[in-house]
């Protein structure tokens, strides 16, 4: 079963305009368009409309020249339906004028714990974008700074004896749930709130396949040897700006030596246990990740087989 639709961050419906972002005199045009969109973000936290149900504050071009002082550099996300869109990270200043005008500004965490579906996913690829452009303002190379290109698809080093061009990253990580029968192996991080476990996670290293990641990692944080490693979905997690690689990982081994710089913690949960916790029971020995993490969607995924 493909389970990726129901993740959340994923089943974005935007199209990025990748055939016309070269073009400066499309792009311009879609910046000035009547019906052109832009989501505000003030340190990467989202105007959101709050009242009600929770849903993001797209602003039209006249209510942003009325908020707004100065330029500010925009970055394209693309088109849903015939409307361009836009992201613009704005000042403390300006997001308190906009408060004015009923917007509420909500980290992007608090957002998936209220809104799931296509609109989250452009939310979380808004974030993730402009933190990325954020942390990029200078070239890497010659230290002279950058600026965006294709409506911020990409940046550009103003040096004329560099011009390097430098494209937005994403750091891939592995995430699998170790089984064994009808049991799942699980962590907990001393972060986590009381009870809470999680499948194992860890950063994809240089020379390294997915599978290759998913028996280390889960060798150094928990001592358990994998055999059989099967990919089921992926998430986008723009926390700063990763793509989640959800496993099952078919264990070999079952004694756990725990990895303490790692976890607090790691056990063997049946797959009644899991089920038990995913429904919200308090007497199960464990809770598991809030539905907004792929961890839950590949615990749930995993249980159902039982």
């Amino acid at each position: 079963m493909d389970i990726s639709a129901t993740i959340p961050f994923s089943g974005t419906q935007l199209d990025r305009c990748e055939a016309h972002r070269a073009d400066a005199d499309w792009l311009a045009q879609q910046h000035n368009a009547q019906n052109a969109q832009f989501l505000v973000l003030n340190d990467l936290k989202v105007g959101m409309f709050a009242h009600g149900d929770l849903k993001p504050a797209y602003l039209m071009r006249d209510d942003v020249a009325a908020a707004l002082s100065e330029p500010e550099e925009d970055l394209f996300l693309g088109k849903v339906g015939p409307a361009p869109l836009w992201a613009l990270s704005i000042d403390k200043g300006h997001a308190e004028r906009l408060t004015q005008m009923g917007l509420s500004f909500i980290d992007v965490r608090t957002i998936a714990m209220q809104m799931h579906g296509p609109e989250l996913a452009l939310v979380g690829h808004a974030r993730s974008m402009l933190s990325w452009h954020a942390k990029n303002q200078f070239c890497g190379i010659c230290g002279a700074p950058t600026v965006m290109q294709r409506g911020g698809a990409s940046r550009k080093c103003t040096n004329p004896d560099c011009g390097q061009d430098f494209y937005p990253r994403n750091d891939p990580v592995v995430i699998m749930l170790a089984h064994d029968e009808d049991h799942c192996l699980v962590g907990r991080q001393h972060r986590f709130p009381p009870k809470m476990y999680s499948a194992l996670a860890g950063f994809l290293e240089h020379g390294e396949s997915l599978e290759e990641a998913v028996r280390r990692e889960t060798f150094e944080e928990a001592g358990i040897s994998i055999g059989q490693v099967d990919y089921v979905a992926s998430q986008p997690w723009p926390f700063e700006h990763s793509i989640m690689i959800g496993c099952l990982a078919a264990a070999t081994s079952r004694d756990i030596t725990i990895d303490a710089e790692e976890l607090d913690d790691a056990r063997w949960v049946s797959a009644a246990d899991v089920k038990r916790a995913l429904v919200g029971d308090r007497s199960a020995p464990i809770a598991v990740p809030p539905d907004m993490a792929i961890a839950h969607h590949l615990m749930k995924h995993w249980a159902e087989r039982f």
